[in-house]
């Protein structure tokens, strides 16, 4: 189940302070949210209907987020480390790959 509001979500986890935050569980997937419900919010804005999804295949691997963009569809890592590392942009990388083979299917 995914909340939009992840103030809401993260209430009702027991989470009522940065600290906390910090150090739980939850913390990388209520980021991981929080940035979808942005976007979300931001296309809606704009009067525009959301155009973002994920994609996952058989053996697990998985992007979080794949907007659609004029020229196509741009996958996206979302993580919620201090520091940023290449290894967290591989998966993006290699679906990249496959979705220039795919897109011409995709297409409308």
């Amino acid at each position: 189940m995914n909340f939009l509001d992840t103030g809401l979500a993260a209430y009702l986890m027991g989470i009522r302070d940065w600290r906390t935050l910090a150090t739980h569980i939850s913390r990388g997937p209520l980021f991981e949210i929080f940035v979808m419900s942005e976007l979300v919010k931001e296309s809606m804005n704009r009067g525009q209907r959301p155009d973002i999804g994920f994609l996952r295949d058989k053996q697990g691997r998985e992007v979080d987020l794949v907007v659609r963009v004029a020229d196509g569809l741009q996958p996206m890592e979302i993580m919620a480390g201090r520091s940023y590392q290449r290894s967290w942009a591989r998966p993006a990388r290699s679906w990249q790959s496959t979705m220039a083979e795919v897109m011409p299917l995709l297409d409308p």
